[in-house]
């Protein structure tokens, strides 16, 4: 008798193989697509190459510019950003600016290991200028360009606040505006404020900026690049927080190699390929996913500055695009809102692949049918977090697949929790209960600071840092990332999404903090805001609500008046103008829910240990019907720039989704 022993590496690799060829003949029988297997075997081949670059990095001093440089020498003639507007930037032509960009940073005293915050549109000259204070080790902050007032602020000050040099906010000229209206607080911050105008010709009078200028007098100059590291932060890209404010996510260079890694795998990206994205580059599906994949694989990246549904087509059938990045609003508006039907039936002549995240299953395969697109491609992550998923099957509607045969190579799990709070259900000895299948529960990814792929950098704020980490959920001393969504996965692995836990709501494509919303009801100051509404608020209750035919929640807010006051006693034009200039537009909240008689106080809305009850709340949503008489339901009203109140004939087109929010 003689037995065939193997290394551990090769036996588990073989082990794998062995269950995906076996599952080639089983699946079919339930249902799943004969493709299945090659599908995991793409995962797999992810998982190893990420496994290998990060034992690369780790034994060389490498960062996102070394990938870069190489692209730059391989391929320098290739389009590597083309603008819709005809803006385009080779690979070479883009390494030129950006060591512009470097030598205007130094200029700037910007330091090697500091901070500079960008506020600057989706435009080629964008990833330039991140590129180019990357080469000399500085993180660029990524300013989410709806942010106003007091987001705006934190935002700029929370990336810079460390700087030994300058403490730079890089502003397009097109945010002055609102840039201008918080520089009081910018400057007491120690800000220095520069802006840029995206044209060596400058602005419309003729002038340009100090950054344009420093642009366009910059020579080629010797540098401190600094030593380039994996673990050095590329970015801070900017998550809403559940203390009010935006939270700056850590992004390492290999955590940006890792999106790019997963776009050009899972959907066979090659340097042919044109990328089409109209998705924000301050965010990381397009900034980071979509540009990495750009410089993997020198393919091309067809840049919309803003999602625009009557133009989508075009510009895919002018640009003759072959992957298409989406976010699940953006696949519902394209499909509801095109008016071209013979356009969009062009589309499937070039376009193979669509990428990107929250696709509702009842929008999945119209919107595959209506665009000619072969396969759809669905992920899920965080920008934060180490349990991203990944559906390449083109099951619709699942998330991620991960088969629960082979769990023990990619540490996620679902484990029961509150759906209010999010906390851990445990059994007697402590250890988290798993969620089964069908069964809802908070996605978490195992912890291992030694792995670069598992390890979890979280925030700048590291208080909110070690709220997303809880431990003994398998075993005692384990660590495991807390994603703070609700999952449910079914007997093969497939995962689907439920809903976020506690005081975070997705809508129009982005987070919104219930606490950034209710702190904007408590803003009033008396010294400066006498006729404020707010003066009459004692408290605000905010939460999302369902809408039909609509991706994630809408902001309804539910408002505690002071004693003696009633509704009737705010001016809603004021109050929509205020809520304006704290809030972005994807937070100001479109409901408001006030009782309609004078205020007793809100006590009944608030558990023992005075926290808002949103459960009841939620699930009343705007139906009047189920609100009662007691309260009185108002709609924001954009045109009139005011909140109108809600009749029967508003709530029953709201239920159809027959208005346009």
């Amino acid at each position: 008798m003689c037995a065939l022993y193997l290394p551990l590496p090769y036996a588990v690799l073989t082990l794998v193989l062995l269950s995906i060829l076996l599952l080639f003949f089983v699946w079919p029988l339930f249902g799943l697509p004969i493709s299945l297997p090659l599908r995991m075997l793409d995962l797999l081949g992810l998982l190893i190459n990420l496994k290998q670059k990060a034992k690369h990095v780790q034994k060389n001093e490498w960062s996102i510019v070394s990938d870069w440089e190489a692209r730059v020498s391989s391929t320098p003639d290739s389009t590597f950003i083309t603008h819709v507007n005809g803006n385009t930037f080779t690979f070479k032509e883009a390494d030129i600016l950006s060591h512009k960009v470097t030598n205007a940073a130094l200029s700037l005293s910007i330091l090697p290991g500091e901070v500079v915050a960008i506020l600057v549109p989706s435009c080629p000259e964008y990833v330039c200028m991140w590129i180019g204070m990357a080469r000399i080790c500085v993180t660029s902050g990524l300013i989410n360009t709806n942010l106003v007032g007091k987001p705006l602020v934190h935002a700029v000050s929370t990336a810079v606040k460390d700087n030994n040099g300058a403490k730079v906010l890089l502003a397009s000229s097109e945010y002055k505006v609102a840039v201008e209206g918080a520089r009081a607080e910018l400057q007491a911050a120690g800000v220095k404020i520069v802006y840029y105008d995206h044209s060596a010709s400058g602005s419309k009078d003729g002038s340009q900026s100090e950054f344009d200028k420093m642009l366009s007098s910059a020579r080629p100059t010797s540098y401190p690049q600094g030593t380039r590291s994996w673990k050095k932060n590329l970015f801070y890209i900017y998550t809403s927080g559940t203390t009010g404010l935006p939270k700056a996510s850590l992004v390492n260079h290999l955590r940006f190699y890792s999106g790019g890694s997963m776009l050009a795998r899972l959907a066979n990206v090659g340097s042919s390929d044109k990328i089409y994205c109209a998705l924000p580059l301050y965010h990381s599906a397009g900034g980071m996913v979509g540009v990495s994949c750009c410089i993997i694989t020198g393919c091309t990246m067809v840049l919309r500055s803003k999602f625009s549904v009557s133009n989508l087509s075009k510009d895919i059938v002018a640009h003759g695009c072959t992957v298409l990045q989406y976010i699940g609003e953006f696949a519902r508006f394209a499909l509801t809102g095109s008016k071209d039907a013979e356009m969009d039936a062009k589309c499937g002549k070039t376009l193979r692949v669509a990428f990107g995240n929250g696709m509702r299953p009842e929008v999945w395969v119209p919107f595959q049918k209506q665009f000619g697109i072969g396969r759809v491609v669905e992920f899920y992550g965080s920008t934060e977090g180490n349990a991203n998923l990944c559906n390449n099957t083109g099951v619709p509607g699942a998330i991620g697949v991960v088969p629960s045969a082979l769990k023990f190579i990619y540490p996620v799990c679902l484990a029961k929790c509150d759906s209010e709070t999010g906390e851990l259900t445990r059994d007697s000895n402590g250890m988290a209960i798993m969620a089964k299948p069908g069964e809802p529960g908070q996605l978490l990814g195992l912890i291992k600071d030694d792995d670069p792929a598992r390890r979890f950098d979280g925030y700048t704020d590291k208080k909110a840092t070690g709220k997303k980490i809880v431990c003994d959920v398998k075993k005692n001393g384990d660590k495991w990332f807390a994603s703070g969504d609700l999952l449910r996965s079914d007997w093969f692995g497939f995962f689907f999404w439920v809903d976020r836990i506690g005081d975070t709501f997705r809508w129009k494509g982005e987070n919104v903090s219930t606490a950034e919303v209710a702190a904007a009801f408590s803003g009033f100051d008396s010294s400066t805001s006498s006729k404020s509404p707010l003066k009459f608020v004692e408290d605000a209750n905010v939460y999302g609500v369902e809408l039909p035919n609509q991706d994630g929640r809408a902001g309804m807010a539910r408002l505690t008046l002071r004693p003696g006051a009633s509704w009737k006693d705010l001016d809603f034009d004021v109050l929509w103008g205020e809520l304006a200039a704290q809030l972005p537009p994807y937070a100001r909240p479109l409901f408001l829910r006030i009782p309609a008689t004078a205020a007793t106080g809100g006590d009944e809305l608030m558990t023992g240990t005075f926290k808002h009850k949103k459960v009841g709340l939620r699930e009343e949503g705007f139906d009047i019907d189920k609100v009662g008489r007691e309260e009185v339901v108002l709609l924001r009203d954009d045109k009139k720039k005011s909140f109108v109140v809600i009749d029967r004939d508003v709530c029953s087109k709201l239920k159809k989704g027959e208005i346009r929010v």
